[in-house]
């Protein structure tokens, strides 16, 4: 064995082929003509597939498949925190599920991720509208001075797209 050996499974293939295949007939694992349906390659290519369909970047995918590819890894350029960014924003790709579950995922974060944005935004808009109700229930006038700054508060906001 490697000294700091970052495999996921640090196993060889042949290993990995045995306590998959016991582990797949315990479970009654679907059989074909000559072997079962599920093997572990099938599962590391849906995996390949996947994971450069749904836009991974392909240095990552080699670097997590423990290949070498067409480079060596002197010449990937990606931090530890670029890749686990990288594979966050695109592990829904590689979720065994229905193609069209996978989809809806991933526009369920987008949603998540614009609903975050607009309820930001609302309370800012909250904001000015209290302070202005405030100054209202005061009774008392806005000042030049006063109307300015509040005018270019409010057009800053609205500059940021804050409102």
């Amino acid at each position: 064995m490697q000294k700091n050996d970052q495999r996921l499974f640090a196993l060889s293939y042949s290993s990995l082929q045995g306590i998959f295949s016991r582990l797949y007939d315990k479970v009654d694992g679907e059989q074909g003509k000559y072997h079962a349906k599920c093997t572990v390659h099938a599962c590391r290519k849906y995996f390949r597939t996947q994971a450069a369909l749904g836009g991974m970047h392909p240095d990552l995918v080699t670097g997590i498949m423990r290949q070498t590819g067409y480079l060596d890894s002197t010449y990937v350029r990606m931090t530890e925190e670029e890749r686990q960014k990288q594979f966050h924003e695109h592990e829904t790709a590689l979720y065994i599920t229905r193609a069209d579950h996978r989809i809806q995922t991933g526009k369920l974060s987008e949603l998540e991720r614009r609903n975050a944005e607009l309820t930001a935004r609302l309370a800012q808009v909250e904001q000015v509208q209290q302070e202005k109700s405030a100054i209202r229930a005061a009774g008392a006038e806005l000042s030049p001075t006063q109307m300015q700054e509040l005018a270019e508060k409010v057009t800053s906001m609205m500059t940021k797209g804050k409102i």
